[in-house]
């Protein structure tokens, strides 16, 4: 079903890996090489759910970022010196404010306010059941 909607999956996910390099590498791709982010990102998908690689591992990283045309030895150093743990740690602290307990997490914000729609998987008919109402109330107020 994933690869039907252009999300191919693979291997099963490796679980419990620390997935923080990988959110650090893609913030460094993001501000040094913001024309190859997409590029990089489509990369760690890949690697997780397509092939089950360790998108934890600086050495998977550093390949990662080197396929996709950026250069994998500024990345090894910013890595090495933290220097985008603290967005990533922004991130965290974003995601623990919103009650975010799984992923993906699908937000929605109305002018009735902020809340959580959807909390990991979700088949895709109870997706478009719980969608149903903010498709409702945009065509109301879209013109």
């Amino acid at each position: 079903m994933a690869a039907s909607v252009g999300a191919p999956m693979g291997a099963f996910p490796r679980m419990g890996i620390d997935t923080r390099p990988a959110h650090q590498a893609a913030k460094f791709v993001e501000a040094r090489h913001p024309a190859l982010a997409k590029a990089f990102h489509d990369a760690l998908y890949r690697t997780h759910f397509v092939a089950g690689g360790d998108i934890g591992a600086e050495g998977t990283l550093i390949a990662l970022a080197t396929e996709v045309g950026a250069d994998g030895g500024e990345l090894a150093g910013a890595l090495a010196g933290g220097d985008f743990l603290g967005a990533v740690l922004v991130d965290e602290d974003e995601a623990r404010h919103r009650r975010v307990t799984g992923v993906p997490f699908l937000w929605v914000v109305t002018p009735g306010g902020e809340r959580p729609l959807a909390v990991g998987y979700q088949p895709p008919a109870e997706l478009r059941e719980a969608l149903r109402p903010l498709v409702a109330a945009l065509a109301t107020t879209v013109h």
